[in-house]
């Protein structure tokens, strides 16, 4: 399998429970391989698995990892763990919206955190290849 390397700029969103006063908003650069983004933000390394009906997101620091998955109408197990800690907190993203166009994928979610609802997201991500 060849591996394609592509350099592209990146925008992402997010937006807990509709509130735009602490909406997230970060645009980097970063690297596209095949269906994967990986990108740095404030000290987060990002990666995006986009697959055409499904998209896994993983934020790693030296604190913590964590990994989500989100399909249209459906609930996924995720997992949050704590460097140094071998516990690992169970998560479940439930996605209400999925919708993938072409460099642009909107996602909102309901996430809970060991059974207790954390709140709804929004997540936008879109990427452009560079020249």
């Amino acid at each position: 399998m060849v591996i394609q390397l592509r350099h592209v700029k990146i925008l992402y969103e997010l937006v807990q429970n509709g509130d735009q006063k602490n909406k997230i908003v970060s645009i980097n650069a970063g690297i596209q391989k095949n269906n994967q983004l990986e990108f740095q933000e404030q000290g987060i390394n990002v990666i995006f698995t986009i697959f055409e009906n499904k998209l896994i997101m993983n934020r790693n620091t030296k604190e913590y990892k964590m990994e989500m998955c989100f399909e249209q109408k459906k609930k996924h197990k995720g997992t949050y763990q704590v460097i140094g800690i071998s516990d690992i907190i169970p998560l479940e993203i439930q996605t209400t919206h999925f919708e993938k166009l072409q460099n642009q994928i909107e996602v909102d979610y309901i996430l809970h955190l060991q059974g207790e609802k954390l709140g709804f997201f929004s997540l936008k991500l879109e990427y452009e290849v560079l020249a």
